[in-house]
């Protein structure tokens, strides 16, 4: 008898193993495999401007080569939790691991401390123009701001010093869509990136310290950094943020994952994941019935 009991214990223990196991691999399969709600999103714009072209029509969101720029992929990443390393999110969708929440601040709740919104309206004010004319720069410069990196055209002399290079990416880009993951991994092992056809790189240290255009944009970035960091820190003593649209959220750390019964929101279906899940209850057990 002790025996049994002793096999069943050991299975029983093995369950929160298996599971942990099974869940962190399927956990991070669906982060790494392409095809989530940021380039699905991405496929639909491209699309729909795709469809809009003969009309000039255009959005706000798209980037260079009809994606979405950085500022709305960076808020995208961050709903979605994919801001976060695989282990730590898992831990997050699991419930073990305090997860940042955001709900934004209404106005009627600005309304309550009048001097405290005047002053985050100033500093976001600074942030915004300084953008503003760092966009501008940006766009005049053909530049491109990729995170706190600015990127720029591989000039002449880069072409000069890699001849070999710059053909095998110019053969690779005529290749058309098959060529693109090879001439990707090209560039990149350059620590180059491509922008439609264009080929692009980071600025190099003697670029930023100079006096020309590059120079300028770069300190332009720093500035604009330095004043949205002091917009953040102004709203950290109320447990808040802002995003670089203008919208300010309230902040909060708490477990809330599978454990806690929250499943997030289906991307696919736009509802609550629990309750696709059970809603596809019924048809499951049916053909587990008649199997």
């Amino acid at each position: 008898m002790s025996g049994m009991w002793t096999y069943f214990a050991r299975r029983l223990l093995l369950v929160p193993v298996t599971f942990l196991i099974i869940t962190f691999m399927v956990y991070a399969v669906l982060r790494l495999t392409p095809g989530g709600p940021i380039e699905q999103l991405e496929n639909q714009m491209k699309a729909a401007a795709a469809g809009e072209a003969g009309g000039g029509g255009g959005g706000g969101l798209l980037g260079d080569g009809g994606g979405l720029d950085e500022k709305a992929r960076d808020e995208l990443k961050a709903y979605y939790n994919l801001d976060q390393p695989i282990p730590l999110a898992y831990l997050q969708w699991l419930g073990v691991w305090p997860k940042k929440t955001r709900d934004p601040v209404s106005l009627a709740q600005r309304d309550l401390n009048p001097p405290f919104w005047q002053q985050s309206q100033s500093l976001w004010n600074a942030y915004r123009i300084g953008n503003e004319d760092l966009d501008r720069s940006v766009i005049a410069g053909e530049f491109q701001v990729s995170g706190e990196t600015i990127l720029r055209e591989i000039t002449p002399s880069d072409r000069q010093q890699q001849p070999q290079v710059i053909e095998q990416a110019a053969r690779l880009l005529a290749g058309g869509v098959s060529s693109r993951a090879q001439l990707d991994r090209l560039l990149e092992a350059q620590g180059w990136s491509r922008s439609g056809s264009r080929f692009m790189r980071a600025l190099t240290d003697e670029e930023k310290k100079g006096s020309g255009l590059p120079a300028q944009v770069h300190a332009q970035m720093i500035t604009t950094e330095a004043d949205f960091a002091a917009l953040q820190t102004h709203l950290e003593s109320m447990k808040m943020e802002s995003n670089r649209n203008g919208s300010y959220y309230h902040v909060d750390h708490a477990f809330s994952g599978i454990i806690q019964g929250d499943f997030g929101r289906s991307f696919t279906y736009n509802e609550d994941a629990l309750d696709v899940i059970t809603s596809k209850f019924p048809i499951s057990i049916y053909f587990g019935l008649i199997g």
